[in-house]
């Protein structure tokens, strides 16, 4: 790029821009630029510079010699022709100088938007925006000559990054977009439409606080500028994000996306898939533990927080009891997959995908397993969204199932710690439970059923011991007491003892799965 107008004005060669003179000089030079491939008069040229026609032709060729002379010095006099008895013109080419190449990358998202091919229209107008090197043109240029040319390339400046924001929108890709929405927003502080779509993008990606912000700059500047109120409905956006009222929210947004003759926000299916989570015993560490990863603030990537453990040792209470207390900090829903990794064989991840997504509100699923990832991913894409998968097989089974949204969290449960998955972080590894937490579980859980086994203690604690510590087996084992009872606890403890848990059936728990191998760990 040799010569820069969208900004400070700037010429130059391989990155390096030359020191520019002030005065009629720089004036002349911007006048030029700012009409690239046009002859302009003489007399419309001193008009620029010097602001009035009584001046005299000798002033503007010495002018004009200067400014050939700073092209000369990146190569490039020959860019300056001389039209004889008429005036000048820089003849340059589009790539060379940023408001034709700016022009030309519009011209080519509009083609792209007749043939509907979102992803080039999409590009052009990113790199037309990129040309952008602040808010206003010749802003080192110190002259009010060229207000209309200005004012019209800003007012297609923001239509650009308006249109690229809207076709961004529809892909729910506020996260991506939200540094250039501010930066462009800040240009424009008093422009409508801008400050809509950022409060937009703001409220999508969790940060109320600066919607209210984004609101009250605006406020200001729209009263600096008209002496006027703000939007109503703008207002009414900002008061339903601060009192966190979704219903406002939903309102309001559909209101503004019918005004701007936008696509309303598509009502989104919540999934809120988790099972019930059991009262836990003995393992308030390890539930403090894996809430605060999971609740854990500014991240780049979605966590990945894995429970591992032998069969048996309580990593899907705890998963569940941690997936329910964390579950405010994901308000967009919480997916739950049995993985059946160690009982019936790995499930394939396409199957798996049809049932998130269905969650999620999709009616026609993608036939293969690439498309349904690619809706997976978008779907999520501006969710704060949990997602836990219970007994995985390794990490391949749970890998493509992690969202690319920082804000969104994957739990998981496995036999083994998951090293495969680059960036998990393990909950510190489940012990079986002290003897008095495992007395307690066992009683509670016959308590709970109307049994009070307490009246003896020491057949209590053997059918304890023979469980091990793992709360799997001691629940299994309570149930066994439940069912028998009246049958005495020491009956119980005799029965364990010389058959373990295997072969036992309680109501439509088969028992014969649970090995006593597997219930121990071993």
């Amino acid at each position: 790029m040799i010569y820069k107008v969208l900004g400070e004005l700037g010429i130059g060669d391989g990155g390096r821009l030359i020191d520019l003179p002030g005065g009629h000089t720089l004036i002349l030079l911007a006048a030029l630029l700012i009409n690239p491939n046009r002859r302009i008069s003489k007399v419309e040229l001193i008009r620029d510079a010097w602001g009035n026609d009584d001046v005299e032709e000798a002033q503007l060729y010495k002018r004009v010699k200067a400014v050939r002379d700073l092209l000369a010095e990146i190569g490039r006099s020959s860019d300056l022709r001389t039209h004889a008895r008429f005036g000048y013109e820089v003849r340059v080419a589009e790539e060379d100088i940023d408001v034709l190449l700016f022009q030309r990358l519009v011209r080519d998202a509009d083609e792209a938007l007749a043939e509907c091919r979102v992803d080039d229209e999409i590009d052009c107008l990113r790199r037309a925006l990129r040309l952008w090197r602040g808010a206003h043109p010749l802003s080192n240029v110190p002259t009010d000559a060229f207000h209309q040319e200005k004012v019209a390339l800003e007012q297609r400046h923001k239509r650009v990054a308006v249109r690229m924001f809207d076709l961004e929108f529809a892909r729910s890709n506020h996260e991506r977009i939200l540094d250039e929405l501010i930066l462009i927003s800040s240009f424009y502080p008093s422009d409508r439409r801008l400050c809509e779509q950022l409060m937009t993008a703001e409220h999508r990606c969790g940060h109320p606080a600066e919607v209210t912000r984004t609101y009250e700059r605006y406020r200001e500047a729209f009263a600096e500028e008209t002496g006027s109120e703000p939007d109503p409905l703008l207002r009414n956006f900002h008061f339903a994000v601060a009192l966190g009222d979704e219903s406002a929210i939903t309102a309001a947004r559909s209101a503004i996306a019918r005004r701007t003759g936008t696509r309303p926000p598509p009502a989104m299916a919540v999934p809120r898939q988790l099972p019930p989570a059991a009262d836990l015993i003995g393992r308030g560490e390890a539930t403090a533990e894996a809430s605060r990863l999971l609740r854990q603030g500014a991240r780049t990537a979605a966590p990945v927080v894995v429970i591992s453990g032998p069969g048996g040792i309580g990593k899907t209470a705890l998963a569940l009891r941690a997936a329910h207390a964390s579950s405010d900090r994901y308000p967009d829903g919480q997916l739950y997959m049995e993985l059946h990794g160690t009982t019936r064989g790995v499930i394939d991840t396409a199957e798996i995908l049809a049932q998130f997504l269905r969650a999620l509100g999709v009616r026609r699923l993608p036939d293969t397993k690439a498309e349904r990832l690619s809706v997976y991913r978008t779907l999520l894409a501006d969710r704060r969204v949990l997602v836990v998968l219970d007994d995985a097989a390794d990490g391949a089974q749970v890998g493509e199932l992690v969202p690319a949204n920082p804000q969104c969290a994957v739990l998981v449960t496995a036999r083994r710690r998951l090293l495969e998955i680059t960036g998990a972080t393990h909950v510190t590894p489940l012990r079986p439970l002290r003897h008095a937490d495992a007395v307690e579980l066992f009683c509670e859980t016959t308590r709970c059923a109307g049994i009070d086994v307490t009246d003896d203690p020491s057949a209590v604690d053997r059918v304890v011991g023979l469980c091990g510590g793992l709360p799997l087996a001691l629940r299994i084992a309570a149930a066994l007491r439940v069912r028998d009872h009246p049958r005495p606890t020491a009956e119980l403890a005799d029965r364990l003892a010389s058959q373990g848990l295997g072969g036992f059936v309680y109501g439509q728990l088969s028992l014969a799965r649970a090995s006593a191998d597997s219930l121990y760990g071993r």
